[in-house]
Order: C-alpha cells, then sequence, then structure tokens
C-alpha cells in the first residue's frame, strides 16, 4: 500500500501539461515543500556525503566548452 501523500507528490510529479506539473514552474522547492518531506532537512542532506560515488565513466578529461572559461562546471 502506498501512503496518500505518496500519491500526492507521484501524481502531481506525473501530470503530463507541464504548466500545471509540480516544480515547472517554481522549480524544486515546490517539491521539497511538499508534505511527503516534511521530515527532511535539506540543508543536512546537501551536506552528507554520499554513501557510494561511482567511478567516472571515461578516463579521459571532459572540456566542457560553455563560453565561460575558468567558470567551474556543475554535473548532475
Amino acid at each position: 500500500m502506498i501512503p496518500a501523500m505518496a500519491k500526492d507528490l507521484i501524481s502531481q510529479l506525473l501530470v503530463k501539461d507541464p504548466d500545471r506539473r509540480m516544480g515547472s514552474t517554481m522549480g524544486a522547492s515546490a517539491i521539497k515543500r511538499h508534505p511527503f518531506f516534511h521530515r527532511v532537512n535539506w540543508a543536512l542532506l546537501r551536506c552528507t556525503p554520499p554513501p557510494f560515488v561511482p567511478p567516472p565513466l571515461a578516463t579521459k578529461t571532459v572540456v566542457a566548452d560553455h563560453g565561460c572559461p575558468g567558470t567551474p562546471v556543475e554535473y548532475y
């Protein structure tokens, strides 16, 4: 059985219309404020080291040509 809050979160994330889908207008902050995540301390979570960091897929250095030399690139 899936809890009601989880069902609500999933249904809002799966809305086909991007204008009505949760997170499409206010970004991740709308998702973080959903009652399903009420016990999550987002600041503490951000500081927590991951339990596993996979090795890189390639051994060569990847250079991003984003037009801003010297600007760090964040990979997700």
